[in-house]
């Protein structure tokens, strides 16, 4: 037989604690007011399952947002009403028959209420299911175990248990308070306690208490450990609140992250004080929790436990991943514990929405598979020890000029480049083109995008030749997915954006309009109205007011940006704004998808995918975004952030170093060149001494000490002469 989960366990356990309190309660009023019965004893019982039922699941929500005094009245109200109206409905139906209870057993309805007088009747209603309600809150507001434990006077002297404990701070929580305000910051801490009811259910859970931003869970030793309950917890937390993400950041503009720590072992439970008693826990397993947590917080770490539990937990490391061993010296220096960092391998959790994860496996793969079909379709240009001009593509090596050429210009699949004669030309899917003979050119690309000027007029590629987009051309820009320009003849900001040119705003005559340009955004500042319009997939709209250029800037998908009335960082992210920093930070990048900032109390952040992450809690001596990495200079040391995750490239900063498209390449002391792409260290080269070097997506070449030129691609090593 299947065994319940803990949610239908707690829910039937509710609806048994309703019926022996109304059970219990009528008794005591059919013993002074001189009735007896046991059908009597039955009624009230299922009078109590009647009010759990409409309690957990039909009154329950409407009622959780007022305070405990009004939640009592207001279910003891809702419940009363609906229970004697369908008491009255049912006796008048049930007028002359019986109601079955069971199996040869009847229970007349309108035999008991002829028998105690219909007012007498429905007042013993409204007290039982009354006195049934309160006892109940006030056992959920206490814990079951303290609950019990203050009735029947378990801890009147000291308890000695095996407990293991899960104690969760939130992230920030100073800051979070004075941006938000006290009465909001308690909304915030509400409603986030509130999602983590089902986790908490999930897994046999008690919360201990609250204190402040931090709660305190706990488990018998062996509860804890089974199913490895005190680390699933606060993983189907993090999962719940994330699932929650939008609502929380539509309603505070922030999201709540939490850090944990988890320890077990000999704790005491006690009765404490006198004009106002509490039972509480104590004993040298608190003390060390607490530590653990404060070194999560200096590690950086989401989740810590000691060895102690992880021994305990045989088997664990199938489901999670444990950091190396941290020493951590207890208070008073007496011992020393070791400390490890815990995360949840992927697909470990529980199978819930299957067709979710189906799809986003199959997003995944694309992805993945995604840049290797661009990187094999890249050409990358080269001049051969001959002076000859040529082009690696896929593998392969193909000549394309017999000299070298006036300039190249590298983008995705495409190779434009100016001859020695000065034509343009553009080297795409194995084929060459000739876009201009002769005249000068200013030449633009991007990963996806080409313009060039031509005299006045601006023009593009096209797959038989070229197209002029604008006749009159003053400023433009190219970014992946957007060309932007100045019509001069029609004094407009236009955009050209899959395959469609757009009108952004007017400008005057021979003014000079600021803008910036990310990969697929743009920002033009409206000096006159003094606001900043965002041009994004294809639409326009206000981002914030002022017309300081320094105080925002666009990168791909994402924008970071902060309003002239405002000092609050804030960040546009593919539609939506998040406050990610309640004042100015002192200085940030934007990239591909992300920003790095420093803020004001020198912690270095980075925003990624809707989350903000601490990289350190110091400011670095330099930081660059480069796409979708951010790089960096810590104590002179060479260090890369990427995916969640930083990586130490090289002990001393070198001299020289580049990123194109998530591919970071430098050399070390000895001139060894190196590269570091997705989380991985690759030697691209094991001669020393090499001097330049040149990046492409997916690609990097260089020349060797032999003469010959040398092309990374795909892990493996060509040589062309």
């Amino acid at each position: 037989m299947k065994r319940l989960s803990p949610i239908t366990r707690y829910k039937l356990r509710k609806l048994l604690k309703y019926a022996l309190v109304t059970a219990t309660t009528g008794s005591v009023l059919m013993l002074f007011g001189g009735q007896a019965g046991w059908k009597l004893l039955v009624a009230w019982a299922l009078l109590g399952i009647w009010t759990g039922v409409l309690e957990e699941f039909l009154f329950r929500r409407r009622f959780r947002s007022l305070a405990i005094p009004l939640q009592f009245i207001g279910k003891a109200l809702a419940v009363n009403l609906f229970t004697v109206a369908v008491l009255g409905i049912a006796w008048l139906a049930g007028h002359g028959r019986g109601v079955p209870v069971a199996e040869g057993v009847r229970l007349p309805l309108e035999d008991v209420v002829t028998s105690i007088g219909i007012y007498r009747f429905a007042l013993q209603v409204v007290v039982i299911t009354s006195v049934a309600i309160l006892v109940v809150q006030v056992e959920e507001f206490m814990g079951r175990r303290f609950f019990m434990g203050f009735l029947l006077g378990w801890y009147d002297k000291p308890r000695v248990g095996e407990r293991v404990l899960l104690s969760i701070d939130l992230v920030g929580s100073s800051a979070l308070n004075e941006r938000l305000g006290d009465l909001l910051y308690f909304r915030f801490l509400n409603l986030t306690h509130s999602l983590m009811t089902d986790a908490v259910l999930r897994h046999d859970a008690e919360i201990h208490k609250y204190v402040g931003d931090e709660v305190i869970f706990i488990w018998d030793m062996g509860t804890g450990l089974q199913a490895y309950n005190c680390l699933a917890l606060f993983f189907d937390i993090q999962e719940r609140l994330e699932a929650h993400r939008p609502r929380m950041l539509r309603e505070f503009g922030v999201a709540p992250q939490f850090r944990g720590a988890v320890h077990g072992g000999r704790v005491i439970t006690a009765q404490v004080g006198h004009i106002k008693r509490a039972i509480d826990l104590s004993g040298d397993v608190m003390n060390t929790v607490s530590r653990v947590l404060s070194l999560a917080k200096s590690q950086h770490a989401d989740l810590m436990v000691t060895q102690e539990i992880v021994d305990r937990m045989p088997g664990a490391h199938l489901s999670y991943h444990f950091g190396e061993p941290v020493p951590m010296r207890v208070k008073g220096g007496k011992r020393e514990l070791m400390v490890r960092t815990v995360q949840k391998l992927p697909g470990t959790g529980p199978a819930r929405r299957s067709g979710a994860r189906k799809a986003a496996m199959a997003i995944s793969t694309v992805a993945l598979l995604l840049p290797l079909a661009l990187w094999a379709q890249t050409p990358v240009p080269l001049v051969t020890s001959y002076g000859q001009f040529a082009a690696f593509s896929g593998g392969e090596f193909r000549e394309l000029e017999g000299r070298k050429p006036q300039a190249v210009f590298q983008g995705g699949n495409k190779l434009a480049y100016i001859n020695d004669a000065g034509d343009l030309k553009l080297y795409t899917d194995g084929k060459v083109a000739t876009l201009e003979r002769g005249g000068p050119v200013d030449v633009a690309v991007s990963r996806n995008l080409m313009a060039w000027q031509y005299g006045p007029a601006l023009r593009v590629p096209l797959a038989d030749g070229a197209s002029t987009i604008c006749r009159q051309v003053g400023r433009f820009t190219v970014g992946d997915s957007i060309i932007a320009f100045i019509d001069q003849m029609q004094h407009q900001v236009k955009v050209m954006w899959k395959g469609n040119v757009l009108p952004v705003a007017d400008v005057l005559m021979d003014s000079d309009v600021p803008w910036k340009s990310g990969s697929n955004t743009l920002l033009l500042y409206d000096q006159g109205r003094k606001r900043v319009l965002l041009f994004y997939r294809g639409r326009v709209s206000t981002l914030c007011n002022g017309d300081d250029p320094s105080r925002s800037v666009p990168g791909g998908d994402v924008v970071a940006f902060m309003d002239e009335y405002d000092n609050t960082f804030r960040i546009f992210d593919k539609g939506e704004q998040y406050e990610v920093e309640a004042f100015a930070p002192q200085s940030f990048q934007v990239g591909e998808g992300l920003a790095a900032l420093v803020n004001t109390s020198g912690t270095f952040r980075c925003y990624q995918g809707g989350r903000m992450w601490d990289i350190m809690d110091f400011a670095p001596d330099e930081y660059w975004v480069r796409d979708s990495v951010v790089v960096f200079r810590d104590r002179n040391q060479f260090k890369a952030y990427s995916n969640g995750a930083v990586e130490t490239l090289e002990r001393n900063m070198p001299a020289q170093w580049n990123v194109v498209g998530g591919l970071v390449a430098w050399t070390d002391e000895r001139g060894v060149l190196k590269a570091f792409r997705a989380g991985k260290r690759y030697t691209v080269g094991t001669e020393a001494g090499i001097g330049e070097f040149k990046v492409y997506p997916g690609t990097i070449t260089y020349k060797s000490n032999g003469g010959d030129t040398k092309v990374w691609w795909n892990g493996k090593l060509y040589s062309h002469y």
